[in-house]
């Protein structure tokens, strides 16, 4: 308990308080991903004229942080409304495969397109938050010169690949951990639910996000 005190602590310093100007700085660093989205599929749709028209698709519980999203790119929320644009709310993401090797594939999820565009504002916010407490996500130097001196000498450095990270963090863990206000908002933004067969049935996550969730590697740190 003593652990998990200290853990709560550090974490609840790295996060920050959640304020209108904290929401509002993840609405304005908020984009799109570089794969597909949920509704679509097609290799021109990874440009980003097809990423801005749509198709787009949104979880119910994302809609109302989207719908104030939108009031924060108002030139997006008319061409929109001027060229009909629409969104299908979906209960979760896509799960399918992708060649890791020549021999085996990695399994991901594709997300709602508007529940992404949000998530890359949470992942750009907590970056910077850890980057003010010393740990920069960007920029790899700090890792990649003691790994280089480990590989020519005998010195006890090394990276480290830690197998299915994202897959072992549950919904609990993440609770347990982060501010209310902030788990509220992560909750809301994830897909909470996955098919595999195109929406015929679904299924639901018991971990808290899944490969292809856009703030994924800096909650994992913190998780």
């Amino acid at each position: 308990r003593e652990v998990l005190g200290l853990a709560q602590n550090i974490s609840s310093e790295i996060f920050g308080p959640m304020r209108r100007l904290t929401y509002h700085s993840i609405c304005e660093q908020s984009g799109f991903g570089p794969g597909f989205n949920f509704s679509s599929s097609e290799q021109e749709h990874r440009h980003r004229y097809f990423k801005v028209a749509g198709p787009h698709s949104v979880t119910a519980e994302a809609l109302p942080y989207v719908k104030v999203m939108l009031n924060h790119a108002e030139h997006w929320k008319q061409s929109l409304c001027d060229s009909g644009g629409t969104y299908d709310v979906v209960r979760g993401n896509r799960v399918t495969s992708v060649p890791k090797t020549a021999v085996t594939n990695r399994t991901i999820a594709i997300e709602p397109s508007l529940n992404v565009y949000m998530q890359k504002g949470v992942d750009k916010y907590l970056k910077r938050r850890l980057r003010h407490f010393g740990v920069d996500l960007t920029n790899q130097e700090r890792n990649r010169y003691p790994a280089m001196l480990g590989s020519q000498r005998s010195l006890h450095a090394a990276t480290v690949d830690l197998s299915m990270a994202s897959d072992c963090i549950s919904s609990e863990v993440v609770r347990w951990l982060i501010p209310n206000l902030w788990y509220v908002l992560l909750d809301d933004l994830r897909s909470k639910e996955y098919t595999l067969d195109k929406g015929e049935t679904w299924h639901k996550y018991e971990k808290f996000f899944s490969m292809g969730n856009a703030f994924t590697f800096p909650l994992s740190l913190l998780s």
